[in-house]
């Protein structure tokens, strides 16, 4: 009968490792911001063999997640906190590293090299593991294979801590949490401020997906701008990703609801008058909503994602609102053509309100054939670029004007998918004055002017 063979590991030095990556990544995390944002949360300490590169990584990473500002200095400071700082060479070890090492010519190639060599070094311990149970004298084979595939899963990230629940204590919480809506008499989901809407939905769910569509002047910016002002008004941070508009624009349009100061005399300020300029120092002074901004245009798809969940972990937002989709870039040379890219947009999206357990709404185009609709009312085959975009969300609603562009304040709120309910469609009346949405008549304007029938967008 033969023995067991003893197994043979190669080294820590001999497993699968990438380190000039390692010091061309923690470098551009320590000189370039815009590296830092789009691609620091896509890597963890283990990731890193060399234990300098990990300290640093570890420092950047701690000041990034509190929102300190990262330069030389406080990264310093951070190591010499964490009892690091000479085993990095000090201040001069430091400002040497980013010096020499330079910014990382391609790095989201390097990231996903670093991270492959450390799910292959996490798969070779894991067997080395495997393997000792399996030379074991009077081993069982099926308590073997019970511990072999939970020391892969691990390894490779597949399960978490709260992968799997008994369907029997989810049920259990879901029970006490609708009980104890209905003694609150709230909703589910987020008000959104149309309390037709939230009755048809329950309002916007936390991990669900929306695609708020519409056809070019249906005005589905300013939609999403109402939702986003009812929402914080509720004292629920909210988070916006504005591709197309600028901040300044989304603040004057916000100054336009609250005053009802028209288009005109915004972009003519000289315009205005006394009273009007008491309505918009009152608005600035009464401005507390918490509302996060971002404009950067066509940002990058991992940038938004790493943003978004900044803005979940410094400000606790319940709700993120991208204006809009198409405007999103997306560079991966395994997609051939812009639906691909759309699709890989869509799913990354959905992906995201999972992950961070806030409802996401994202605003999209609709096709050109829809836009020579006229008033005939949207359909799910009209949104542009790929189905996917139907298929990923939960909830698809469609921005529509019956009578037209102008003159007809009716807009109608088409939920065209519901996942969780009946499609149907919401009546409300647009106030041009003041650019708001509401299901009650529009009241008379606080501005003396006259109001503007062109949406503007």
């Amino acid at each position: 009968m033969k023995k067991n063979r003893p197994v043979e590991v190669a080294s820590f030095e001999n497993l699968p490792s990438a380190p000039e990556l390692e010091d061309a990544i923690v470098s551009s995390f320590l000189i370039e911001p815009n590296v830092r944002e789009s691609f620091i949360d896509q890597l963890e300490a283990d990731d890193f063999t060399k234990s300098q590169m990990k300290s640093v990584f570890l420092a950047i990473k701690n000041l990034d997640d509190e929102g300190v500002k990262i330069d030389l200095a406080s990264v310093a400071n951070r190591l010499r906190e964490m009892g690091s700082l000479e085993a990095v060479g000090g201040t001069v070890g430091l400002s040497r590293m980013a010096d020499q090492m330079g910014a990382c010519s391609n790095i989201e190639y390097s990231v996903q090299i670093l991270r492959q060599k450390s799910l292959l070094r996490r798969i070779m311990l894991a067997s080395h593991e495997i393997a000792k149970a399996a030379g074991e004298p009077s081993v069982n084979a099926d308590s073997v294979v019970a511990e072999a595939m939970d020391l892969l899963e691990k390894a490779c990230g597949i399960i978490t801590e709260t992968a799997e629940m008994p369907m029997a204590e989810v049920v259990k919480k879901t029970v006490d949490m609708l009980l104890d809506m209905r003694v609150k008499g709230v909703t589910p989901g987020l008000q959104t401020g149309f309390p037709s809407f939230d009755r048809l939905t329950g309002g916007l769910m936390p991990k669900t997906s929306v695609i708020l569509a519409g056809r070019p002047g249906q005005g589905k910016s300013q939609v999403a701008l109402n939702l986003a002002v009812n929402v914080a008004s509720a004292s629920n941070p909210v988070g916006v990703f504005s591709l197309e508009m600028s901040s300044e624009e989304y603040s004057k349009r916000y100054l336009m609801m609250k005053t009802g100061i028209s288009t005109v005399k915004m972009n003519r300020p000289s315009e205005l008058t006394d009273y009007e300029v008491e309505y918009l120092k009152e608005a600035r002074d009464d401005m507390k909503l918490a509302i996060q901004i971002d404009d950067t245009p066509s940002i990058p798809l991992a940038k938004l994602v790493s943003r978004a969940r900044r803005m979940v972990r410094r400000n606790g937002i319940k709700l993120l609102i991208v204006d809009y989709l198409q405007l999103i870039e997306h560079s991966d040379p395994m997609l051939f053509n812009r639906e691909q890219v759309v699709a890989a947009i869509s799913k990354r999206l959905k992906q995201l309100s999972k992950e961070l357990n806030i409802p996401v709404v994202a605003l999209s185009q609709l096709s050109r054939q829809a836009e020579r609709g006229g008033v005939i009312p949207p359909m799910l085959s009209d949104l542009r670029e790929s189905g996917s975009l139907e298929q990923d969300a939960d909830m698809v609603v469609f921005v529509h004007r019956p009578g037209g562009f102008m003159g007809d304040p009716m807009t109608e709120l088409i939920v065209a998918k519901h996942r969780n309910g009946p499609p149907d469609k919401v009546s409300l009346f647009y106030d041009t004055s003041r650019l708001l949405f509401s299901e009650q008549i529009p009241q008379p304007p606080l501005s003396e002017d006259l109001p503007d029938p062109d949406l503007g967008w």
